[in-house]
């Protein structure tokens, strides 16, 4: 069980959110570890628009009001893991797409907003480089899809080089007309217990 709360702001469109979550595990095998978690996330969030900072070409226009509206929102996600071998997860943080439309005098002024759907699968391959036998290499792919938007994918690399460090390299790629890539490099320190 858990909780968080957001604020989030863009130009003149904003939200605040609370949320409360709860994930469930189911244990698979007795000779294998494996496991199937699922989570729910709840909440209620308030949109807000500051309708009457639009800047108009002619001031006789400027007739919308500022507006707030509350709606509930909700997430779900599940994750599999064997052996700690391998993994797999699907999310989607917000399960129904939601239109939410400000009144006002004039007419209406509707936010859209779009389910995303995310998914992450990966693994460990153990390796011995460098004299460490704790050492291992775990390749993972992304994929990010909402409706109307390219898909977007990363495909990373990290190698643990001791209990300690590890470094890693991705490539990310967004589709469509106009395609875009990055590629990263990383390197980082574990704290505390790996």
């Amino acid at each position: 069980v858990g909780a968080h709360i957001i604020n989030d702001k863009t130009g003149l469109i904003g939200q605040t959110g609370a949320y409360g979550q709860f994930t469930y595990s189911l244990k698979f095998g007795r000779r294998i570890d494996q496991s199937l978690v699922f989570g729910l996330d709840a909440g209620l969030v308030q949109y807000r628009a500051k309708l009457s900072q639009i800047e108009w070409q002619d001031e006789a226009d400027n007739v919308l009001q500022d507006d707030s509206i509350l709606f509930p929102d909700f997430g779900f996600g599940m994750f599999y893991h064997y052996s700690d071998q391998v993994y797999a997860g699907v999310s989607v943080p917000q399960l129904f797409g939601l239109t939410t439309t400000f009144r006002t005098d004039e007419g209406d002024f509707p936010l859209e907003r779009f389910q995303h759907v995310y998914a992450v699968v990966g693994g460990y391959i153990p390796v011995n480089w460098f004299r460490s036998n704790n050492s291992f290499v775990e390749p993972s792919a992304f994929v990010r899809w909402a409706p109307n938007v390219p898909l977007s994918f990363s495909v990373n690399a990290r190698y643990l080089i001791s209990e300690v460090f590890w470094t890693g390299v991705g490539f990310s790629l967004n589709t469509g007309e106009q395609k875009t890539g990055a590629l990263h490099f990383e390197i980082g320190n574990i704290l505390g217990e790996a």
